[in-house]
């Protein structure tokens, strides 16, 4: 899910609008820290106190080194600072990530631009506006106004399924490439429409849903209700309805994963937990304490289902021991960066992740050791597509990656109204074939 909220995780001089909980993990804790440096250091910058400027980026950076914004800002403050070398080392470390910076009109980097070591880091930051292209054409949607975010597939009727977010229903598009309600708008009384996955052997599609403002109808308070749908794929009937309304407490359901017995594991990014509907007692609960993560995305079960990967969009990708619930954050690369990921696959022995936090958006495929817990190498498989307007989720069918490229979230104004209707587009699904690997994921 594309949410603006932890966008701002991302962006320079958004970060202190971040809220804080109690019972935060350790690395939380860090990075509130770095929240408190954060802003003790625009402080001091919008006094020109530039020397406290650069203390306290140092600070925020050494506390939560995945932040790309906090490094920009740590570059700017090390060129105000006289310090030109130090800061083009840490701009040529984010353009080894394929970060795109504001290099040409970045005030604080004034000091840097007459350089020739800064006009050769120019000439590298403009390839990264090189499309890398493995993607096709797979199939469109006339609707323009769907804003779509969870796509499912259908192995026995060859047939996938979309979500609208704005239009609160769910559309099939046979083999053919036809599109017909599967739900009608706001039937059964569903919200937005969020992730769906298909259960092949049950006949059941599961939907997740969640009052948003974005959505078609939205009551203001109802915000923070959530929902999970269960759905009969032979006619389209609600099976039951898993309703997530407790006073006091927020929600958004966003994704899901299914495993082969039939659970169903959600993430909830308001909530920052997992939730569980157990196949025996076919109730949902919390399975995730409140607090572990920061905002649970997508999630991807390893070969063997005693795993659960969970991107998180503000620290990266995790792995979940599911008998004992311990969460060990993946290392990576040093060219390699993980936040910023909403959708989360697994493909025979790798990781399919869609990256819409960072620009350029891309999709990668992520290479992990024999114990899981380490990205040995990571490719980037699409990136600087023309065809990209807030790329979301996606899904595996047969040996290809099929996936949402224009979810179009950012058509809304931060009330949730849509601002320049006439601009929306009809929805594209585009599909890149994945080809084996000899990796040992477990």
């Amino acid at each position: 899910m594309k949410r603006f909220s932890w966008q701002k995780i991302l962006i320079p001089g958004l970060l202190a609008t971040l809220c804080w909980e109690s019972g935060a993990t350790a690395q939380l804790a860090e990075i509130q820290k770095a929240n408190d440096f954060y802003v003790a250091g625009i402080t001091a910058y919008r006094q020109k106190d530039y020397k406290v400027y650069l203390k306290n980026m140092r600070q925020a950076v050494a506390l939560w080194p995945d932040n790309a914004g906090l490094k920009l800002q740590l570059a700017g403050a090390l060129a105000r600072n006289g310090l030109k070398g130090e800061a083009l080392q840490m701009l040529e470390q984010l353009i080894r990530l394929k970060i795109q910076l504001d290099l040409v009109d970045n005030p604080d980097l004034a000091s840097l631009k007459g350089s020739k070591p800064f006009q050769k880091l120019l000439a590298q930051h403009t390839k990264l506006k090189k499309s890398v292209a493995s993607s096709q054409f797979a199939f469109s949607v006339p609707q323009k106004d769907l804003v779509a975010e969870g796509i499912a597939y259908d192995p026995a009727e060859r047939s996938f399924y979309i979500s609208s977010v704005h239009r609160r229903k769910i559309l099939r598009i046979d083999e053919t490439g036809k599109a017909e309600d599967f739900i009608a708008e706001g039937q059964d009384g569903i919200w937005a429409v969020l992730a769906l996955k298909v259960d092949p052997k049950q006949r059941i599609l599961w939907a997740l849903s969640s009052a948003l403002p974005e959505m078609n109808g939205f009551r203001p308070e109802e915000k923070g209700f959530s929902s999970v749908y269960k759905y009969d794929l032979t006619d389209g009937k609600l099976i039951k309805k898993y309703l997530m309304i407790i006073p006091g407490e927020k929600h958004a359901f966003n994704d899901l994963a299914l495993d082969s017995k039939g659970n169903v594991y959600i993430s909830d990014t308001e909530a920052r937990s997992l939730y569980q509907i157990d196949i025996k007692s076919d109730e949902i609960s919390a399975f995730l304490a409140p607090g572990k993560l920061l905002s649970p995305q997508g999630l991807a079960f390893s070969d063997d289902e005693k795993s659960l990967y969970i991107a998180d969009y503000a620290l990266g990708i995790f792995s979940l021991n599911l008998a004992t619930k311990e969460l060990t954050k993946l290392t990576t690369p040093k060219e390699t960066i993980m936040v910023g990921t909403d959708c989360l696959v697994r493909f025979e022995n790798t990781l399919i992740a869609l990256q819409n936090g960072i620009q350029p958006n891309r999709v990668v495929r992520l290479y992990l050791d024999n114990t899981g817990k380490r990205i040995e190498r990571s490719e980037i498989i699409e990136m600087n597509n023309n065809l990209f307007s807030d790329p979301t989720l996606g899904v595996i069918a047969k040996d290809s990656f099929y996936y949402i490229a224009n979810g179009q979230w950012s058509s809304f104004n931060l009330d949730g109204t849509l601002f320049s209707p006439d601009k929306l587009q009809e929805l594209i699904v585009l599909k890149t074939k994945l080809k084996l690997s000899g990796s040992t994921l477990k």
